[in-house]
């Protein structure tokens, strides 16, 4: 049995640079309004945030449907453009990110 490293596809690179900007970008501008047009402030604002209480709510949600809209593309949509190597990816994103979820849950409950 040979492993070999799982190749991305253009489709799911795009897809995981479009969802950071989108989960992030908004609630750093938020942070850099609030500071008065700051953008060093504000990043500093965001990163202490997400540090200290982790996502809001609307983080929250922002990031479920993204990683929704993921899962259906790559697992239910039938698309031809998804490979084996696609699923491997994401199954390795979600076993992560349900790890990651599950040490903050753990520091945060």
């Amino acid at each position: 049995m040979s492993w070999k490293i799982p190749q991305f596809s253009s489709w799911l690179k795009a897809y995981i640079v479009v969802g950071g900007v989108v989960s992030t970008v908004p609630f750093i501008l938020i942070h850099w309004h609030n500071t008065g047009g700051n953008l060093h402030a504000g990043l500093l604002a965001y990163s202490e945030q997400m540090k200290l209480r982790g996502g809001t709510l609307a983080q929250w949600v922002v990031s479920a449907l993204i990683a929704a809209g993921l899962l259906w593309f790559t697992f239910f949509s039938g698309s031809h453009i998804v490979t084996e190597d696609d699923k491997r990816i994401v199954r390795i994103m979600c076993i992560a990110g349900g790890a990651s979820i599950a040490v903050w849950l753990a520091r945060h409950l």
